[in-house]
């Protein structure tokens, strides 16, 4: 049996290796894929059938909080790679402050690692943390205001475009995480 020790060495390694960060990203993403091909063979089937609208909304947001997931790998890849998130004696640490660490607010993680993003890819990434917080998990957030938000705003959509935009994205995400420091 390992040591305490070697287990939080071993934790230690893998959390800061960004090859590690970027291979959970990338497979979430790949997963992803077959759930939206999916939600393309029946986005026009009748939702009053038996079973077909349960079937859309659940596409629509397994899709959403996978490609979730997969952002918030990368852009922690990205964290790792400049030194902002690391982990030590077992434990993950920000180390930047205003670095958000740890949960799902994927725009704010994005806004502290200073990416050069167009207002497109910041409403992806609001509308993708939307989802990662509660929108695919649960039917309401934690307060009506949260819920009022985010149906003004139009946070809880997925539109034809997102696909081809998370994909470009996510590999000028790759490319960033994969320069030399």
């Amino acid at each position: 049996m390992s040591s305490t020790r070697d287990l939080e060495d071993l934790f230690d390694a893998q959390a800061n290796e960004p090859v590690a960060w970027i291979e959970l990203a990338g497979s979430l993403r790949l997963g992803a894929r077959p759930v939206f091909a999916r939600l393309k063979e029946i986005r026009d089937a009748s939702p009053n059938r038996d079973g077909v609208r349960l079937e859309q909304l659940g596409c629509v947001r397994a899709y959403m909080l996978l490609i979730a997931a997969a952002f918030e790998n990368m852009l922690k890849a990205i964290a790792v790679k400049r030194g902002l998130l690391t982990a030590d004696g077992g434990q993950l640490n920000p180390n930047a402050a205003g670095f958000p660490g740890s949960g799902h607010a994927l725009r704010e993680m994005a806004s502290s690692l200073q990416l050069d993003l167009t207002p497109t890819d910041v409403d992806l990434l609001r509308r993708l943390g939307e989802y990662y917080l509660w929108a695919s998990r649960y039917p309401v957030p934690k307060s009506a205001r949260r819920s009022a938000s985010a149906q003004k705003n139009l946070l809880l959509r997925l539109s034809s475009s997102d696909v081809q935009l998370s994909d470009d994205l996510f590999d000028r995400l790759l490319k960033i995480a994969l320069q030399a420091a």
